[in-house]
């Protein structure tokens, strides 16, 4: 039955609004935020480098891998076993090996134009940026969410019975 007080289950498009929101400056007390929400024992108020930690504070405001914290070293994707994929979708993260680590979240897909878009925390001068036109072939790989969305949804609350 129809609940309108249950929240919907998360989904891909609503970890890309809640990244797309934060476009622009955040601020150090955001990006502390970031830090906090996604590496539970950061060790201090120094912000690090935080593009992945950007990815993972919007999955968990999406309510997606809320339980998923930020290894020092080790990121979260690899550490979750997300499988690697050719075919991103929004709310994926794109990686970037070379020349630094770098982490984006997938915003769209043009595969007809062999494209996509991104939103990249930890960019010039501490902003959120949303880019367009990335080739598809730039990122070193693409891991995707799925396994960390499935997971939400069977985490979701069961529907309440009905009352007749």
């Amino acid at each position: 039955m129809f609940n309108p007080d249950r929240p919907p289950p998360p989904t891909r498009h609503t970890a890309t609004r809640i990244a797309a929101q934060e476009v622009g400056s955040p601020g150090h007390l955001r990006i502390m935020e970031y830090h906090r929400s996604a590496w539970p024992g950061y060790p201090g108020d120094k912000e690090k480098e935080w593009c992945g930690l950007f990815c993972l504070w919007a999955l968990h405001e999406a309510g997606i891998a809320t339980k998923v914290a930020w290894r020092n070293g080790g990121g979260f994707c690899e550490e979750q076993r997300l499988p690697r994929d050719k075919t991103p979708e929004p709310g994926d993260i794109a990686y970037y090996a070379a020349p630094f680590h770098h982490h984006a979240m997938v915003y769209a897909v043009d595969y007809d134009a062999g494209t996509f878009e991104s939103i990249d925390g930890n960019q010039a001068n501490d902003t959120v940026q949303h880019k367009t036109g990335i080739p598809l072939t730039k990122p070193t790989c693409f891991y995707s969410i799925e396994p960390l969305v499935k997971a939400a949804a069977d985490t979701d609350p069961a529907p309440e019975p009905d009352d007749e």
